[in-house]
């Protein structure tokens, strides 16, 4: 008999917004002055074009949620493609299990570095779409926003009270002996638009999505009480 907890898992992955949104919202990039070489002068410019539109990606006010990994309490994947349906359409599947997972005690949600990035990307990009926030996805302590008791961010398990720990969810996984990352997150965007890299990035994000499960049930393993988080474990047979 193994012990397996009732914890359902996700992962976000972002893109830039379409250039035809972007592109007016672009700054007037200039080449170092003094510089008067027109080759060099248009290369130094469009370099600085292609790494604020990279940038793009990091913030939902520029970018948008691409797909999403889930993964179930039996361990089984689904993929949410934004691109395939829509971005408001990946976040309603999304809202759908948290929803389930706030009206009863079937599971909890985890992620990684979830309070930080994937949670408040969903809600501001809930605000741009126009989707529906679940009723208590979040409260606010002070200024400060909270999960709800039924969100787990991996992140702070890992960090033992230490805000800015280091580690990445590839470098946790290889300390911990269950895992690496496969690739690196910044090609993920225009890997997953190219039918020739597709499969690749899906991969990755398979990858990425099942590396929660496997962290996170190694960092309960040494804890009896799953740090006062009430987790209550299902029973499978092997």
């Amino acid at each position: 008999m193994t012990k397996k907890f009732k914890l359902e898992y996700f992962d976000l992955e972002t893109a830039a917004l379409p250039l035809e949104i972007l592109r007016p919202r672009m700054p007037e990039f200039q080449a170092p002055a003094g510089w008067k070489d027109p080759q060099k002068v248009s290369q130094a410019i469009q370099e600085k074009q292609a790494k604020w539109l990279s940038d793009c990606a990091l913030s939902p006010l520029t970018g948008q949620i691409l797909a999403c990994v889930w993964v179930t309490m039996d361990g089984k994947t689904r993929v949410m493609d934004a691109d395939a349906t829509s971005e408001a359409a990946v976040i309603e599947f999304i809202f759908d299990r948290f929803r389930d997972a706030g009206m009863g005690s079937q599971y909890k949600v985890a992620g990684f570095n979830i309070a930080e990035f994937d949670v408040p990307w969903l809600i501001k990009r809930a605000w741009a779409t126009g989707v529906k926030i679940p009723s208590g996805m979040f409260k606010f302590s002070g200024k400060w926003f909270d999960l709800p008791p039924w969100m787990i961010d991996i992140r702070h398990i890992w960090g033992m009270g230490e805000h800015y720990a280091k580690g990445s969810l590839g470098t946790i996984g290889e300390f911990l002996g269950v895992g690496e990352k496969k690739g690196s997150g910044e090609d993920f965007a225009r890997n997953w638009r190219d039918p020739n890299m597709h499969a690749e990035a899906m991969a990755y994000l398979l990858n990425d999505g099942l590396l929660l499960p496997a962290i996170f049930e190694r960092l309960l393993e040494s804890s009896t009480d799953q740090y006062g988080l009430n987790l209550q474990t299902q029973s499978t047979t092997k």
